[in-house]
This record gives structure tokens, sequence and C-alpha cells, in this order.
């Protein structure tokens, strides 16, 4: 895992490039390349030995002729097959690493290139005879890529901070950004909180050529293709091989690894998985807490015991928080309510000398784990018969409780947008469209419910376990979890693997019929017996930290100093409010927390 970094300009400055480069010095600490493409245009690299720690996986890496140049930050598990594909072709290899793979791919197939890759990615590769980079991110987003592009300059990186060092960057921030936040709690792509700086979606790659013209292409969405004549049975028998494959494949480093062990079905399946392909001495990590009501670490405790695996249980201390509080919150490139979590088993987890961790990440998203698979339809079902009752008494009722979660209900079944779109606000979202307008100094609403809407104008669903799984995964898993997940154990310079999110699991799951994707149903019977039965039968309670309590006490003022900072975009009595209304248990910690974040991001 690593990071890159490249930027054309008519004027390039070396030094901006190399502070460009430093500010991701974390993502890779054992080596640094630069490497002039043009003579005004760099590409450079910082490296995270996972696959041949030798200094021939030395970034930026070049093809024997010399024509192609690549820098990459991501892991493929297929490179093994490929390689020896490319081999029968008449090509020769000079490491052993998968970058030299993918460069080799790209000479053979061009830009179908990414179609034969099994992964995580982030890459740019320099044509040197097409006079062009393409630069492409994986297909559901695990590793990232930011840019900008003007008719003078082309920039991109894997962190949105390194962009910010070039001064011919416009950073100028984007009101529609800060309001979609306000509304999600987290930034929807493409946007960031700057106006001319962009995420690249999912499943995209950009081609730059000579002239500076940029062009931005989709290789890769979600598709559902259901098979007819199922039996049950049979399709929990292909989802346990798939499942082991995909983690299988993933144990794959010359470095030492382990796993994050929350206790949960999903870590626990990708732990008792990784047993079961042969991992010996298996470190797990968890954290926990000394509020009872917050901690896991029971059923973490018991899977550990039962795959005798060697488990480290981190207690996270109020403490903790305050000594990292500014440093977690700068770290963000976008603005987040979630993160602080994977920020402190990472840093665990690397500090026992761990390189590489799985992730349970995606097995609500993809098999129902979420009561958004419930809810969903119910709020869709709602609005559709309320469609009699005025939208004034709907928005007057709603108004009598002052709760937001009333609010957003009333905004959901008085919406005209797509049923689903509103829907799926109303649980997911954190602010209305109005409160954040009443929240902001000016009027730059973003439209949530389109956005949606056009996600889900390009999906061809079959049924509504099909729109809430790809809402949850090119939303909030996206937007939020992987966002996360990938900067806050980058941090540590440590690669987090996400298994259940394997490409050939996420066709499976978009084959299935909606019955076979309720309540995890289908992966508590694919590992049937293997895990402790109070894993199975425990309720749902999510990865989360006693914030309601810590931002009342121990983290007050950390909070307060960033929630009361001055700036052009939030009106100061609005955020009082809704700090006294959090202190007095009337709003929900995440309304303050997302400003305190905001306002640290804008400031």
């Amino acid at each position: 895992m690593c990071g890159i970094v490249g930027y054309y300009s008519k004027t390039v400055n070396s030094s901006e490039f190399k502070s460009a480069l430093k500010c991701i010095a974390h993502r890779g600490p054992d080596d640094e390349g630069i490497f002039a493409v043009k003579d005004n245009f760099l590409f450079g690299h910082r490296r995270l030995a996972i696959i041949d720690l030798s200094p021939k996986g030395h970034q930026p890496m070049h093809s024997n002729d010399g024509n192609y140049t690549i820098i990459y930050n991501g892991e493929v598990y297929n490179f093994k097959e490929e390689r020896e594909i490319l081999i029968a072709k008449g090509y020769t290899f000079n490491s052993h690493t998968d970058t030299e793979v993918i460069l080799n791919q790209y000479i053979e197939y061009g830009i179908d290139f990414l179609n034969r890759l099994r992964g995580m990615f982030g890459l740019a590769i320099y044509d040197k005879k097409q006079n062009k980079v393409v630069v492409a991110r994986d297909r559901m987003g695990i590793k990232p890529i930011y840019y900008y592009h003007d008719q003078h300059t082309f920039a991109f990186a894997s962190e949105l901070k390194s962009l910010k060092e070039f001064k011919a960057v416009n950073t100028e921030k984007n009101p529609q950004a800060i309001s979609a936040f306000l509304q999600l709690g987290s930034l929807p792509f493409p946007l960031t909180l700057n106006k001319h700086i962009h995420y690249l979606e999912p499943g995209f790659y950009l081609e730059w050529k000579g002239n500076n013209e940029l062009k931005k292409s989709q290789y890769f969405n979600i598709e559902v293709n259901k098979r007819q004549g199922l039996v049950y049975a049979d399709e929990v028998k292909k989802l346990r091989s798939l499942l082991q494959e995909a983690v299988s494949i993933r144990t794959m480093s010359d470095v030492p690894f382990g796993a994050f062990l929350s206790g949960g079905i999903d870590s626990s399946v990708v732990v008792a998985l990784m047993k079961l392909s042969g991992v010996e001495d298996l470190k797990t990590f968890s954290i926990s807490f000394d509020d009872k009501k917050y901690s896991e670490s029971y059923f973490a405790e018991l899977v550990a015991k039962k795959f005798k695996t060697h488990h480290h249980t981190f207690i996270v201390q109020p403490s903790d928080v305050k000594k990292e509080f500014h440093n977690i919150v700068s770290l963000m490139d976008s603005p987040t309510v979630d993160g602080i979590n994977t920020y402190f088993v990472s840093k665990f987890t690397r500090e026992a000398g761990i390189i590489m961790a799985m992730s349970g990440l995606g097995g609500d998203e993809l098999f129902g784990g979420y009561d958004t698979f419930e809810r969903l339809p119910k709020l869709v079902s709602a609005k559709r018969k309320t469609r009699v009752v005025p939208n004034l008494i709907l928005n007057q009722s709603a108004s009598l409780l002052k709760k937001d979660k009333y609010k957003k209900l009333a905004q959901h079944l008085t919406s005209s947008s797509n049923d689903y779109a509103s829907a799926y606000l109303a649980l997911r979202g954190l602010l209305t469209a109005k409160t954040a307008a009443d929240i902001m100094t000016v009027d730059a609403t973003f439209n949530c419910a389109e956005y949606l809407e056009k996600l889900l104008s390009e999906f061809d669903y079959k049924d509504e376990a099909d729109i809430t799984s790809y809402f949850e995964a090119r939303v909030y898993m996206h937007n939020q979890l992987l966002r996360d997940t990938d900067i806050m154990s980058m941090a540590h310079s440590l690669e987090a693997r996400v298994p259940l999110i394997d490409q050939k699991l996420v066709e499976f799951a978009y084959s299935l019929p909606p019955e076979y994707r309720k309540g995890k149903r289908m992966l508590i019977d694919a590992m049937v017996n293997e895990l402790p039965q109070e894993v199975y039968n425990r309720p749902k309670q999510g990865f989360l930290f006693p914030f309601p309590v810590w931002m009342k006490k121990e983290i007050k003022s950390e909070v307060q100093d960033l929630i009361f900072m001055k700036n052009d975009y939030l009106k100061a009595t609005a955020v009082e409010k809704l700090w006294k209304g959090f202190m007095s248990d009337k709003v929900h910690w995440s309304r303050v927390w997302q400003i305190a974040v905001l306002n640290k991001k804008l400031s």
C-alpha cells in the first residue's frame, strides 16, 4: 500500500512537488521515488512494501523498453495468474511485484487491463507512445484518487492535502459540498470541500492527453444478474466457497499481518476463514471501553479463543481521544462523522508490528445486515399511502415534534423525488435540507435526493434489496466507511484489506433473490457451526465510541473549541442552538460532532 502524486503545469515547482509527496509520507515510509514524465509533468510515489520487499519494487516503475511508467497504490490479488499469462505471451519480469504485472497488462491489453484487475487500487500510467496518462480507481472505491484540472494544470493524488501544496491549484471552498455534508455526514462523490478538486468515482478512469485535455470514463458499475431456479442450499455452498477464496487470496503478503476483530459476524467470519486458509500464529485486534454498553470485547474474545488467535484488546480511554483529538480531525481529507474507531484500532495494530490487517467491512451492505433493508421498503410504502394527506398537514405535524428524525420523515413523506431516494435520506441522513439551509449563511442547498436519483438511474435494479444494497454500497460504504478506513489505517502505515467486497462476492450477491439477502441469513448459514453460538445470536451493535458521554465531559472543551470557531459559512446562533440541544439531550451527538469536524476543515 502506498501513496501517489502526479502534477502537470506550465511552470512546475519541484519544491512544491516534494512538499506534496511529503504530505503522504505516512502512506509509504519504506521508499520514495520521483520521475519527470516530461519537463513539466512529475510522478511521485511513497512505498509501503507488502509484496517483494526488495528494491526491485521501487516506484515509479518503468517498462523494459522505457515507454511506460506506473505509480500505484493498492494490491491486486490475481497478479500471479496474470503474470503467467503474460510470460506465455513473451513478457519478462524483473521483480515479483503486482506493480510490474499491472504495467505489462496495460502494454498488452490497453485500457481493458482494468477489467482484469481483482483487488484495490489507485494508479497512474504514463504512456510515452500515445503521449497520455491514465489514472484509475478500483471497482468498489477502496483506494482513493483526488484530482484537479484547469486550462493550465492537472494534478492527482492519494490524498487531497497533497493537492493543496500546489499554488496553481484553486482551493476555493464549495458551499454545496458543505450543504451535502450537513445532510449526509459524509461527502458524496465526486464532491470535496474544494469546488475545483474532485474525488474520482469508483470504477472510473481519467485519460490526460499531452495538450492538457482530460477525459473521464466509466469502466465498471455494479450490475444485477438474477439467476433463476436457484436452490438455497446450493447457493449457500457457493457462497462459502467464494468467501474462502476471497479471504485466502488476501493472505498473500511478505510482511506480518493480522485482522481487526470486533466480535460481530463479519469480522468473525474473516478471522475464521483466515485460520481455515492455513494462517498460523494469527494476531487479532479490537478496541474496548470501560463503559460496557459500548464494549464488544466479550464476543471478540470468544471468537479469538475458538480459533486460538493471539488476541489484543486495547481499552480506549477519554484521555486517549483528548490526546489525539486534533491530529485525528486534521487527518481527514474530507469531513466525516466517523473514523475515530478505525484510527485507534489501526494505531494499536501497527504498534504491535502488524503491517497488513483484514477487515470485515462490506458484509452488511451485500447481505442485508442493516435495518435499512427492512425499514426502507416500509418507508416507501408509508409515503405511497399518505399521498392523500396534504403536505401542509404533514409538515405542521412534524414541526410539533422537535427531533430530527421526525423532520426527516416529513421531508420523505412530502418529497416529490423518487420514493426510494427520499426514504434512504430519512434513514441515513443527518439533517434535512431545510435544517442545513437554516444553519448556513449562504444559499447553496445540495439536492441529496436528486443525487440519489441519479445514482439509481444508472443502476438496473430488480428488487428493493438491490436498491438498498446499492445505496448502502455506493453512499454509506463508499463515501464514509471505505474513505475512513483508508485514511485512518494509512495514517499509521497500515494496509487494510476488505475481502467481503471482493468482486466475485459482489457479483454473487447481486444475482440472488431478495429473500436470500435478509439479515445476513446466507452469510450465517455459510458459516454454520463455525462461530461461537453467541456471535450468531447477538444483536447488531456497530463499531461505536462512547461519544455522547465523552463530548459532555472529558473532551467537551476540545469539541467546543471547534464548534464555536468562526467561519463564513455557518451561523453562530444556529450552531449554538445545536450545542445547547445536545447538552440537554434533545439533539443527537452526531449533529454536533459534524459541525466540529466541518469547522476544522473550513479553517
